[in-house]
């Protein structure tokens, strides 16, 4: 039974209900730039955005979700587009750490199947 136990709680979780749940937080013009699942629930994510405030708002977003029991910003970086035009708009790039809450994941899972 234990072994049981360690292998459910190792198993890799299935991403399609938890991607969904990530984009649809994410502003009209932000954009997944980076994924990288670091063990069966955490991952860190890098996405670009359009102003330095939707960092916080997507921060925000993402602890409010009930599929995640931690989220952490880890880093903020302003890229420029062009960099040779002088009028160039900067883009944001933000770093952030997901602990997946694994059992909310799985209740939503299944509710979702059952609709």
């Amino acid at each position: 039974m234990e072994k049981a136990i360690q292998w459910s709680e190792e198993y890799p979780v299935d991403f399609v209900p938890l991607l969904n749940e990530l984009t649809k937080q994410l502003p009209e013009k932000g954009y997944f730039y980076q994924m990288d699942y670091l063990d069966s629930s955490s991952l860190e994510l890098i996405v670009q955005f359009e102003s330095s405030s939707e960092t916080a708002y997507y921060l925000k977003r993402l602890k409010e979700s009930d599929l995640l029991e931690e989220v952490k910003l880890l880093t903020v970086e302003t890229v420029p587009i062009d960099v040779a035009a002088e009028d160039s708009v900067p883009r944001y790039l933000a770093g952030y750490k997901l602990l997946i809450d694994r059992a909310a994941l799985k209740a939503f899972k299944e509710e979702d199947s059952e609709e």
